[in-house]
């Protein structure tokens, strides 16, 4: 999957995604339709600091450990496990204020299992997130989502550029589409 992050919007590239929604390669995702009012500065409110993010989830019952020090990219880190309290998290969910096509969603999942690997370096940059969800879904049974970002080149000016608007289709349209297939 290829994800950019532009004004405010993510587009994913996805493959096969043309064998569902002909001519398409990309989907959007308008950020602003899934914020709410109150949610502080940063994920969480922790004004993006991860170490702040780790504290906070500790205290919401979430299990943090830590997996003491190594490397990432060459850079030297301190690594985290975040295993979430998966019927927290599911009611944090229903909590949330998502828009009404999300909490749709959300109320036909079961979490299973949710956990975070995290490697911080030592000015507190995110060097690598990773993510793991086990989940029952009524239309797919189990699903397991198995991801890892890097980060790096933090201050390193980026140049990109959104793709062409006719191999993108909106992220809502797309999701009209699945129901009626």
């Amino acid at each position: 999957v290829k994800v950019l992050y532009l004004g405010g919007s993510i587009y994913e590239s996805i493959g096969g995604l043309d064998q569902i929604v002909p001519g398409k390669s990309w989907i959007s995702i308008d950020l602003s339709s899934l914020t709410t009012g109150n949610q502080g500065s940063g994920a969480l409110g922790t004004g993006n600091n991860p170490t702040a993010m780790l504290r906070l989830l500790a205290l919401q019952g979430n299990k943090v450990t830590s997996l003491g020090p190594s490397s990432v990219g060459g850079v030297s880190v301190q690594g985290y496990s975040v295993k979430f309290n998966a019927a927290t998290l599911k009611a944090q969910l229903v909590r949330a204020k998502l828009p009404s096509w999300m909490a749709a969603l959300v109320d036909k999942i079961n979490i299973q299992s949710a956990s975070n690997t995290v490697y911080v370096d030592g000015s507190g940059l995110l060097r690598r997130y990773s993510l793991k969800v086990t989940e029952t879904v009524p239309s797919a049974g189990k699903v397991t989502v198995d991801e890892s970002l890097d980060f790096s080149n933090y201050g390193t000016p980026v140049s990109a550029t959104a793709p062409p608007s006719d191999q993108v289709d909106k992220q809502r349209t797309f999701q009209t589409g699945m129901r009626g297939s």
